[in-house]
């Protein structure tokens, strides 16, 4: 089989080619020249759209952004006012428990000194009863004997008549 060759001269290939690309950019342009413009026209219009929208919700983030800037800034001045307080209350409290243990150590320091003065008393009560019984004791044992007590009688009775006749005398004793 023999090939059939046309013969050809140099730069017809390329005279070909550039033709076909002719014909297709000439097609592009007689089926699209109405739809090209309609949509460059549509794209542009959208992509304004788009930026118009685009920027309406760049105002709105800001003014949440900023917003949040104001929040925050209220929570910081909230934050501080809430130390404050608190601070002013715990000072409060510690000078109310400082005052209550105060109160409670003096009502202690009384509550002992009135325990110690009643007991005090009651020693100074027993011990002086018993000092009394035992000198009645002691009396008794001294005066037991009978010649004790004729001699203390004998002296009773001196006792008395020295008063009686002092007072007869009109001087009292």
């Amino acid at each position: 089989m023999e090939a059939h060759h046309v013969a050809q001269s140099p730069g017809m290939h390329e005279l070909y080619a550039l033709m076909n690309i002719g014909i297709v950019v000439l097609a592009i342009f007689i089926l699209g020249r109405k739809s090209v413009p309609v949509l460059f026209k549509t794209r542009s219009q959208k992509t304004k759209e788009s930026l118009v929208l685009a920027r309406e919700e760049l105002k709105k983030i800001s003014q949440e952004i900023e917003n949040a800037r104001l929040s925050l800034k209220n929570i910081e001045i909230e934050k501080d006012a809430l130390i404050r307080n608190v601070e002013e209350e715990g000072k409060l409290l510690a000078r109310k428990l400082i005052d209550e243990a105060q109160a409670s150590a003096k009502r202690i320091r009384e509550d002992s000194s009135n325990a110690v003065t009643a007991e005090f008393a009651e020693m100074r009560k027993k011990y002086k009863q018993e000092l009394l019984e035992n000198v009645f004791d002691k009396i008794r044992s001294e005066f037991s004997n009978e010649n004790s007590r004729q001699k203390l009688h004998e002296k009773l009775i001196e006792g008395f008549l020295t008063k009686t006749e002092n007072s007869s005398r009109g001087v009292r004793v």
